[in-house]
């Protein structure tokens, strides 16, 4: 018998090998390959008829058919392949568990899930919790697919309404998955879901060692466990009768895969759901732009949870202008006064608070005063950020490092100085002020190590802190009912980016974190420090007002043919010898307008906002396209083309930022 097998590697089709007498395999099994002088794990995706043929390489082994891929996965993958531009096995390769099954670590894992037998009980809903769960409950009935955008104010209960959703479709006989955006940073989440319905829970994500990965798959293939929890990857868990399908915070970012194949989840989630006439539900405080424009379309249905959990009054928002401040004591100040005396409030009330800045390190600019040179990475074209730890400076983006010096490279003046600041100078600034306070930092240099995160995140619940200064990290799923204080100590960050999300993104994060304030029935207080008092998309977060921003955000997209209003690619040209690459994006920005319709755009090349990374110098195509027909058409250009040697190629598919 004949096979073809998809293997992940860019730019193959599928692969035709001979299966020996002695191997039994079909479709979605997994198998070792010989391609060239290595050998490669593929899954077949196809067997022929035809026995006769010479040459063809031999089938080495074939793995446990319980670790293969279901045929839903199977036709998945390859919508993924054309919709990705990327081969059906690359597609395969972001599905299947890991080749190595480790017994000892599956064992815990199974005990893990089972150890929550104890369970908890549902909730009592508020109506507006009940309306919405109706809702649900009665598309699942119908078992076809429909899907929701649930508009929930932060605090609303929408994991609730998640749950007894989940609860419903078991009770159909239907599995369920619910996609959270990190799931290290979403853990009272992840115990709400599995102490609700204990071993019927498979945890899924990346942390996971292969023998965790392998046992997850075969607990759920088998229905064994019906209900799989994780990130963005847990899209393509192979839950059997597939019946529910929930994306939480589907605004994030990190649900887009940024290395190939660069999937969205939301979107592969909506493609699995229809597939399977399951329900999808898409839920969010901040739904994304695209997301509210659908259920406008009426493509999907809009529900609503507009007040907190027990008429909880949202937290009172203060924009600080800092600018003005500046100009009043001739510098910048980290921490307005209003800041510091609310905070001295908070701590002599014995309550919590949370200040935010999306800036880890200590000074994100290292400038020498006399010839204003900021230090830049020598392989990257971002600054580098000095870190007191080590007293190194470090490059977030390539991660090169390099001692701090006294001296600036350039002019060799004698003192270099910092500009602005990171997490660790909030950190070290506040216990100047509060020098009896306890403070806890959460970024990615202290939660590097396993279990850190979950341990700094105890210890607050547990109030053995007073103030969590933290990235991101602290942005989205944290519910503690002390914090009655939150200080975003500049809300700027991400309000200049060169790209049109710049403005969705600085609302959305200052909503989310806001909603941190005020959860345990004490008045919450949200103090935003910025230097753009005055801009539009302030005084929006601060009334919390979305319909008012996605109104504005709207008209702005339709004028300047953005999403939703256009379907984007974008085509990254790179190489360490800048002619070439450029020479080359010119070939096939050229290529690809001879082919475009009038009302598709190509714009570029142009060099990327991050020009240059880990040494190669990057050029940026954008295609604008109004359908997803009319932009295939476009990237049929790359078909058969020759990329030269030293450049390299890649193509984003919706991309969620231009940087």
């Amino acid at each position: 018998m004949l096979v073809d097998v998809a293997v992940p590697v860019p730019g193959l089709p599928l692969l035709t090998y001979r299966v020996p007498d002695n191997l039994t395999v079909q479709s979605g099994s997994r198998v070792i390959v010989p391609l060239g002088r290595r050998t490669i794990l593929g899954v077949v995706a196809k067997t022929q008829t035809t026995t006769q043929v010479k040459g063809l390489k031999d089938i080495l082994q074939v793995h446990d058919e319980d670790l293969s891929l279901t045929p839903e996965l199977m036709d998945l993958g390859k919508w993924m392949a054309g919709y990705y531009q990327c081969s059906w096995g690359e597609a395969l390769g972001a599905m299947w568990p890991p080749l190595l099954v480790s017994a000892k670590r599956a064992k815990v894992n199974t005990q893990a899930a089972g150890d929550a037998a104890v369970r908890d009980q549902p909730l009592k809903l508020m109506l507006q919790q009940t309306g919405v769960l109706e809702a649900v409950k009665a598309a699942l009935d119908q078992k076809a697919y429909a899907a929701f955008l649930l508009h929930g104010v932060t605090g609303s209960g929408k994991t609730e309404v998640y749950l007894q959703a989940i609860a419903h479709a078991l009770e159909q006989k239907q599995g369920a998955i619910l996609l959270v955006p990190e799931i290290a940073l979403t853990p009272q989440t992840c115990r709400r879901v599995t102490a609700r319905f204990g071993a019927q829970v498979v945890l899924w994500h990346s942390k996971l060692s292969g023998g965790e990965r392998a046992e997850a798959w075969r607990r759920l293939r088998s229905g064994q466990a019906n209900i799989a929890l994780g990130a963005r990857s847990a899209v393509f868990a192979p839950v059997r009768n597939l019946g529910l399908m929930v994306v939480d915070e589907e605004s994030e970012p990190s649900y887009k895969q940024e290395d190939v194949p660069r999937y969205h989840a939301r979107d592969v989630a909506a493609v699995r759901a229809r597939a399977a006439k399951a329900i999808l539900v898409l839920g969010s405080a901040t739904p994304s732009v695209e997301s509210y424009y659908n259920a406008q379309q009426g493509r999907y249905r809009l529900v609503n949870l507009p007040a907190r959990v027990d008429h909880k009054e949202l937290p009172t928002v203060k924009l600080i202008d800092l600018a003005e401040a500046w100009r009043l004591e001739g510098k910048m100040p980290l921490f307005s006064n209003e800041l510091l005396d609310e905070l001295s409030g908070c701590l002599k009330r014995k309550e919590q608070a949370i200040l935010f800045l999306n800036r880890r390190g200590f000074a994100p600019v290292v400038m020498c005063p006399d010839c204003r040179h900021v230090i830049t990475c020598p392989d990257c074209s971002t600054a580098m950020v000095f870190h007191q730890q080590g007293n190194q400076l470090r490059c977030h983006t390539c991660d090169r490092r390099m001692p701090a010096g006294p001296a600036c490279p350039k002019c060799g003046a004698a003192c270099v100085r910092l500009s602005g600041a990171g997490t660790q100078r909030v950190e070290e600034e506040l216990q100047r002020f509060f020098p009896r306070a306890r403070l806890l930092r959460l970024d990615l240099d202290t939660t590097r190590a396993r279990g850190s995160l979950e341990k700094a995140l105890g210890q607050f619940g547990r109030q053995e802190a007073d103030i969590l200064i933290g990235t991101q990290m602290v942005a989205k799923g944290m519910d503690f009912p002390q914090v009655t204080l939150v200080g975003i100590i500049s809300a700027d960050t991400a309000l200049h980016f060169p790209d049109f999300r710049a403005q969705e993104r600085t609302f959305q994060l200052l909503v989310q974190v806001a909603g941190r304030a005020g959860r345990g029935g004490k008045p919450g207080l949200v103090l935003v420090q910025t230097l753009n008092a005055a801009h539009p998309i302030m005084e929006l977060a601060k009334r919390q007002d979305y319909a008012d921003f996605y109104q504005q955000e709207i008209a702005l997209r339709q004028d300047l043919l953005y999403p939703p209003f256009a379907r984007l690619a974008g085509i990254v040209c790179r190489s360490v010898q800048p002619a070439r690459a450029l020479k080359f994006a010119r070939t096939l920005a050229t290529r690809m307008q001879r082919i475009a319709d009038p009302a598709t755009q190509i714009l570029g090349p142009a060099p990327a906002p991050r020009a240059r990374v880990a040494k190669e110098e990057r050029f940026i195509i954008l295609i604008k396209s109004p359908t997803v027909a009319k932009r295939a058409n476009v990237l049929q250009a790359l078909q058969g083309l020759m990329v030269p040697s030293g450049v390299k190629l890649s193509v984003d598919i919706d991309p969620q930022d231009l940087l």
